[in-house]
């Protein structure tokens, strides 16, 4: 029974579990698409699915250093510091995730991507909410791993990952119900910005009952130096984000 309570075995299981659940969503996901929806919408559907692979490159590893910042202050005993860093990663995470986002909706306005790539599935002010409802789902799952990801602190990481798990599982049976009720692009995009509002705010209150101390929001902390001080090293967090996105982009498209 020992094991059960070992750190290593517990991480273990828990990405164990995280990955065979990674897997069984890939086998599933052509099947489940493709009886609910045509090809044409399939497509476009991953093809507007890349998205949040594009925000990934723009994401320079400043959530991934920052955790590991958080974890070293709060050993050094300086709480207030860790406060800090945590409060100004959640803001300016957020911030370049929306203006990326921003730019992708002024390029569809001059370019009118919609019609470059053929897509011909969603309505014009359709394909804007789309964009909107990804953008703020991607960003509230980075923030959501983000914080969560502070169980670290007491090395019961292995929560972290369940609660990654869970969610991941919870986005695709409420898309399963949405594509079954005849939902299309814009009606899966909105369940899963839903998914992960809830799935931040579940972190935020177990965070916050696991360590009464933290204060996730505190907008008298943003300071833009902090970005200047944290930019280069968090660059060498950044190569794992853009492997995942190119995987990620392979995946949809091949």
């Amino acid at each position: 029974m020992k094991i059960l309570k070992n750190p290593i075995f517990r991480n273990y299981t828990s990405l164990t579990v995280n990955h065979g659940t990674h897997i069984l969503i890939n086998l599933l996901f052509i099947p489940l698409f493709l009886t609910f929806w045509n090809l044409e919408t399939y497509a476009d559907w991953i093809l507007i699915s890349t998205i949040p692979a594009l925000l990934a490159f723009g994401e320079f590893g400043l959530a991934s250093y920052g955790l590991n910042l958080i974890v070293i202050l709060f050993k050094q005993n300086k709480k207030n510091k860790a406060n800090y860093t945590l409060q100004n990663v959640i803001y300016f995470s957020t911030a370049i995730i929306f203006s990326l986002g921003l730019v992708l909706i002024m390029l569809n306005y001059i370019f009118d991507l919609e019609s470059t790539f053929n897509i011909n599935s969603t309505k014009k002010n359709e394909f804007y909410l789309i964009i909107i409802f990804i953008v703020f789902k991607y960003s509230l799952l980075t923030n959501s791993n983000f914080v969560n990801g502070l169980f670290r602190i007491n090395n019961r990481y292995h929560l972290s990952v369940y609660l990654q798990t869970f969610f991941l599982s919870t986005e695709i049976v409420l898309i399963a119900i949405t594509l079954a009720s005849g939902g299309k692009i814009l009606e899966v995009s909105f369940v899963g910005f839903i998914n992960y509002v809830v799935a931040f705010v579940a972190s935020c209150y177990l965070i916050k009952k696991e360590f009464i101390w933290l204060q996730i929001i505190n907008f008298k902390n943003i300071n833009l130096l902090f970005i200047k001080k944290i930019f280069y090293p968090s660059i060498s967090f950044m190569t794992g984000n853009l492997c995942k996105a190119i995987l990620s982009m392979e995946q949809l498209l091949f």
